[in-house]
């Protein structure tokens, strides 16, 4: 029967110990990172689809649904160019439209085609600033006609 006192014997009994713990520890945080990931999935598989865009001269609903587009792109963890895909998916008349419209002069022009969101987003940021100045020129030659 080994002695109780023995100075190796409590050394060793002291690394099992740590080791316990780290073990227990690495445990713990494998559980925690398993509980985070099935959570994140859960709130992932319960994002409805994103909205789909017709055009819209209001600032407001244009932003919006870029906002609402950009948070379910992040909260699935698509990529630029996924992220692009389903945004003309989601595209609808007018807008699409000028979408198939917009490849096709870039394509005569021998420039890159719009193949990513960031830059699909660009255009969509200038086309519906130039729309929103067209039309308050047009409002503004109509009260000047009316005067």
């Amino acid at each position: 029967m080994p002695n109780e006192e023995d100075p190796s014997l409590r050394d060793m009994s002291l690394e099992q110990s740590d080791k316990i713990k780290r073990d227990i520890a690495n445990l713990e945080l494998q559980d925690q990172v398993r509980r985070l990931t099935n959570q994140i999935a859960q709130e992932k598989a319960a994002i409805g689809e994103p909205p789909c865009f017709k055009g819209s001269l209001d600032p407001n609903h244009y932003l919006k649904c870029i906002q609402t587009l950009e948070d379910y792109f992040e909260a699935k963890g698509y990529s630029n160019e996924e992220s692009f895909i389903i945004a003309i998916e989601k595209l609808q008349g007018p807008t699409y439209s000028w979408f198939r419209n917009l490849r096709r002069e870039r394509a005569l022009q021998s420039k890159p085609i719009v193949m990513n969101w960031r830059m699909f987003k660009s255009y969509m940021n200038v086309r519906l600033y130039r729309d929103i100045l067209l039309e308050e020129e047009l409002l503004k030659e109509k009260c000047l006609f009316v005067q």
